[in-house]
């Protein structure tokens, strides 16, 4: 999104934990401690003024959560959500769409597609859809897209994601996409990259993008 355009959605260091701790009798007789589940962690997003936003991503990557905390389903820990004013003057609104989008949505509306891909509670890589597929930054995107099938190409050589998401109650240090990709070097594996903007207008969470 460039400074001209108005944002109808704004989503800053969206913050959101929960308590998955056993009851309060099995936490006293096992002597357990309590235990927290950071699902959300500093996620920012914008939607332009008649645009949309995809969250992509692999299963267990909280894209619902971030959605829920939008639409208001659940509270935030921290972080801003603004809508823009509708015609009204009062701010817009979001709601759930669930099942079956086409019914919901009408096919002849075009707009600006935008995607978000979060990884374990954070956005990896956040830019126009025309950027992520023509030059993905972020390892994770790039793999991410080496799975979908290609109808010209049905058995072209795929680098498919090795390995599973790591659990969000255990993140690994560092980059949290570090354990999966074979070229992480040591920094990845120690210090957590923040969100970089890039000259086309992507934003990457990588140390080497």
């Amino acid at each position: 999104m460039t400074a001209t355009q108005t944002a109808a959605l704004r989503v800053e260091k969206l913050d959101r934990v929960f308590d998955v701790s056993a009851p309060f009798l099995s936490r006293l007789l096992y002597r357990q401690e309590r235990r927290y589940l950071h699902a959300v962690n500093d996620v920012s997003v914008s939607v332009p003024s008649g645009g949309c936003l995809s969250l992509v991503g692999e299963s267990g990557c909280d894209k619902s959560t971030v959605a829920r905390l939008i639409t208001g389903i659940y509270p935030p820990k921290s972080g801003q959500i603004r809508f823009a004013p509708g015609r009204s003057g009062q701010p817009l609104s979001a709601q759930m769409i669930f099942q079956d989008t086409y019914a919901s949505l009408n096919p002849r509306w075009r707009v600006k597609n935008i995607i978000a891909e979060p990884y374990l509670h954070r956005i990896v890589e956040h830019a126009e859809t025309e950027v992520v597929f023509a030059d993905p930054k972020h390892p994770c995107t790039r793999l991410l897209l080496e799975t979908i099938p290609d109808v010209n190409s049905p058995h072209r050589d795929r680098k498919i994601v090795a390995g599973e998401v790591p659990s969000p109650l255990c993140p690994p240090s560092g980059c949290t996409f570090h354990p999966r990709y074979p070229l992480a070097q040591d920094r990845c594996k120690i210090e957590r990259p923040s969100q970089e903007a890039r000259p086309e207008g992507a934003r990457v969470a990588c140390h080497f993008a």
